[in-house]
């Protein structure tokens, strides 16, 4: 059986490639690696040339996520391929191992590995990560969740349906939950660790969110009561400050993460709000 492909996505992640990759090439399960690389002019690529067994170069640009996903499963073969973000670097030897276990049975379309904050994070990044990983039991809670950043794909599931080219952001959520509903089970592998944490400023807070919020907006159907302002923005803001005031305290982090959480989740509320009407009002009749 031949080995495994491991996929790498990578844009400008000079700070952690070569950790990332070196880390890959340490697994106790031999693996060929992918690289597809979307226009990096940092030194990212000289790093990627010396570890990986192919290589793609999109200029920068041009990158449609789920075409990107599409293409990786066509150059690739065997029955499970493993997609790893260039700054999700895996934690010990057994990364790949378990993220392969957690494929067993041919019901699973796809498992996802367990992220782990970088020792940089704020406090409220570093806690979200926590929250939506963990041991799992917290986002089984929620309508659905899944992270490509660290995970693998099921070919006979893809081929089904493959990733969607007409969105910019959530494709691996909107792929996922098509696999749900479609009768596959989506596992979670908490033994299968990557670090993998970004400390976004509001800018960038209210840009991906905005694009999730589009993304949710063409992935699900919410009952009315939940596409309000009051409830998107409003109710959905006062919760998750409520939640971090709770962290604060239990850490000791007050007061600069709770000022933190008065400026963050507002703006992520707000942004998701707007993204999710503007994809509502784009696609009416």
């Amino acid at each position: 059986m031949s080995a495994p492909w491991v996929v790498v996505r990578s844009r400008n992640d000079i700070a952690f490639i070569r950790d990332t990759l070196e880390a890959v090439r340490k697994q106790t399960t031999p693996c060929r690696l992918l690289n597809i690389d979307n226009g990096s002019t940092d030194g990212t690529l000289d790093v990627v040339r010396a570890f990986t067994d192919e290589l793609v170069q999109i200029p920068a640009g041009d990158y449609v996520p789920g075409r990107v996903l599409n293409e990786a499963m066509e150059m690739t073969d065997g029955e499970v391929v493993v997609f790893l973000n260039s700054d999700a670097t895996p934690q010990g030897a057994n990364w790949l191992e378990n993220l392969l276990r957690a494929m067993d049975g041919g019901d699973v379309a796809a498992a996802y590995g367990r992220q782990i904050a970088r020792s940089d994070a704020r406090p409220l990044f570093a806690h979200e990560t926590e929250r939506a990983f963990g041991n799992g039991v917290e986002a089984q809670r929620w309508v659905h969740f899944f992270s490509m950043a660290s995970s693998a794909i099921r070919r006979r599931a893809w081929r089904e349906r493959p990733f969607s080219a007409a969105i910019q952001f959530s494709e691996d959520i909107e792929w996922s939950y098509w696999a749900r509903k479609a009768g596959y089970k989506i596992a979670y592998a908490p033994d299968s660790v990557a670090m993998h944490s970004h400390n976004y400023t509001l800018r960038q807070s209210y840009r991906r969110h905005f694009g999730e919020g589009a993304a949710d907006a063409t992935i699900f159907s919410l009952p009315r009561s939940r596409e309000t302002f009051a409830y998107m923005v409003g109710v959905s803001a006062l919760a998750a400050i409520a939640r971090d005031l709770t962290f604060c305290l239990g850490a000791g982090r007050c007061p600069a993460s709770l000022f933190h959480s008065l400026a963050l989740r507002p703006t992520q509320r707000w942004a998701h709000y707007r993204g999710y009407w503007s994809a509502k009002k784009a696609s009416a009749p």
